[in-house]
């Protein structure tokens, strides 16, 4: 982080409690438990160390409940030390910058004074954390817009507690109370006398030796749209059809085009009468393994995106989907297959068209990477490059929204999307040079104000073969991206030998393609299916 982020004054604590600072220093505590514990219910205000309600402790529950409400209001970066952890919450809301600078001191001295302490989730981070709270220290110091707080400690157990903490906050203001109800396990530590004792909640461990889970081989589908291969092979068919255009020249794989990375290399996408969208196009491989599709995340499904750029006036310019299903059902090859997968009276639909395409997209994906086998076991997969950028990838807080087996926070299950502010530290040289800041965004979708500048976190599966770079296409090199992104998202400076490393991780996200032959479109014998169509001009 850069030395001129951060000023005032530190204090240094380490006590049986101290752990509690950490859990509520963001308000990542559960709401409910927090009112049913001034009541008298649940767990009990101290957790055995006092009889309840005192004064003061109102007040805290009113700002945790404050903090924890206004949570999209709270930026967070987290970087990994090698003996520790150092986070730094702030905000842009003078009324939440000055909880947070109210917040920590306030429950320092609750802990010191020995007074009772809000409840504790039941995530097993925070039990085992309780356990070895004389075994790490922690340090804050004021920002002019919140905390940076620093945890070190000695044992490598305990190291990875602290650091496994720092990035469960951060998961809590991303996603929310749904977080502490997920599967979590403990990652492996090569210190044996530190292993969790057999009573533990969270006794089990990860066997991954990666950051992130690897890629599932196959993708699962939705009750309403089973996938089977006739659907497929017709999503196919529709997938590489430009008569789906008005034009009749653009298809979903002009700018999805999974002969390649599944986009079209392009700044931003050309449509019909070569008219320009104004965002770069997001690959398709994958896209299955997100929660929302577009940039701005306005469609839950591939079912519902299908349906997006048939009409939009950039793209394939369609008047509406009516004529566009009026081309398609005037196809009699078209009329057999449909009626064949779908098996209705009238089967040639817009809901159907996007059936089709979505079970196609559904198998683009791309497992068995040098990382997914590393995952799994095979050491010799990454190069010692390979593996210094990993864990610089971890260290520095990139995992903190690239998490997940696609690397953009999508966890397996998800059906509630997430995004996050780009850019967050907007002072940077390069959000005017490359212009980040010139799109809103998700609020373009919801005219919310608060969805200024967020955006839905991109895959970084196959990365290396879908430059240009960001929403807006800008950055062509994938050097200059992480240096953009360690910049503008972490407020860090990467030296040209950890953006290598980086980089070098990143290759080794590239999964292997399944084959894809083209297939072979039906046609309108003697008859075209385009209106209006002019003859080629003649000198």
């Amino acid at each position: 982080m850069k030395a001129n982020s951060f000023e005032n004054t530190s204090t240094v604590m380490k006590c049986r409690y101290s752990t509690f600072v950490l859990i509520i220093v963001l308000g990542v505590v559960a709401g409910g438990d927090i009112v049913n514990a001034q009541r008298g219910r649940g767990r009990g205000f101290g957790m055995g160390r006092g009889p309840g309600a005192n004064p003061g402790m109102r007040a805290d529950m009113t700002t945790l409940h404050t903090l924890f409400g206004s949570r999209e209001k709270i930026k967070r970066t987290v970087k990994l030390l090698p003996n520790g952890a150092e986070a730094v919450t702030e905000s842009d809301d003078k009324a939440i910058t000055a909880l947070i600078h109210e917040h920590v001191p306030a429950m320092e001295a609750r802990v010191h004074q020995n007074k009772p302490l809000p409840p504790m989730t039941f995530h097993p981070i925070f039990v085992e954390l309780i356990k070895h709270a004389d075994d790490y220290t922690l340090t804050y110091k004021e920002t002019k817009k919140g905390m940076k707080v620093t945890y070190e400690a000695k044992d490598p157990f305990v190291i990875m507690l602290v650091q496994e903490h720092a990035k469960l906050v951060s998961r809590f203001l991303k996603n929310g109370m749904k977080e502490v109800h997920k599967p979590y396990k403990f990652p492996k530590t090569n210190n044996a006398h530190s292993q969790l004792g057999s009573d533990s909640t969270a006794a089990s461990e990860s066997t991954s030796f990666g950051i992130t889970p690897p890629l599932p081989s196959k993708a699962n589908s939705p009750p309403d749209n089973p996938t089977t291969p006739a659907k497929v092979e017709l999503g196919k068919k529709l997938f590489f059809d430009p008569r789906l255009s008005l034009t009749g020249t653009v298809s979903c794989n002009s700018c999805h085009n999974v002969m390649e990375g599944g986009d079209d290399g392009r700044p931003s996408s050309m449509g019909v009468h070569g008219r320009l969208g104004p965002r770069n196009s997001p690959t398709v491989w994958n896209s299955v393994f997100q929660a929302s599709q577009f940039w701005d995340g306005r469609s839950p499904s591939l079912e519902d995106q299908a349906k997006g750029p048939v009409v939009a006036s950039p793209e394939m310019g369609m008047p509406n989907h009516d004529k566009a299903i009026e081309r398609i059902a005037a196809i009699p090859g078209y009329q057999e297959e449909f009626a064949r997968v779908f098996g209705d009276r009238k089967p040639v639909t817009i809901d159907n068209t996007a059936k089709a395409i979505a079970a196609f997209e559904r198998t683009l994906v791309t497992p068995n990477s040098p990382y997914d086998r590393y995952t799994k076991g095979d050491k010799n997969a990454l190069s010692n490059q390979q593996v210094r950028g990993m864990k610089l990838f971890d260290n520095i807080g990139c995992i903190e929204c690239h998490s997940g087996p696609a690397l953009n926070g999508w966890e397996v299950g998800d059906t509630e999307p997430s995004f996050e502010d780009f850019p967050r530290f907007a002072e940077s040289e390069f959000v005017k040079q490359f212009r980040l800041d010139s799109d809103l965004g998700r609020y373009e979708a919801t005219k919310q104000d608060a969805d200024k500048h967020y955006f839905k976190v991109p895959t970084l599966r196959n990365i290396t073969i879908t430059a240009p770079y960001f929403h807006n296409g800008s950055v062509e090199s994938l050097s200059d991206a992480v240096r953009v992104m360690a910049e503008t998202q972490l407020d860090t400076e990467l030296s040209n030998k950890e953006v290598a490393d980086i980089v070098a991780f990143l290759e080794s996200l590239e999964g292997e393609f399944p084959e894809i032959t083209m297939p072979r479109l039906p046609s309108r014998s003697g008859k075209s299916v385009l209106e209006d169509q002019e003859p080629a001009a003649t000198n």
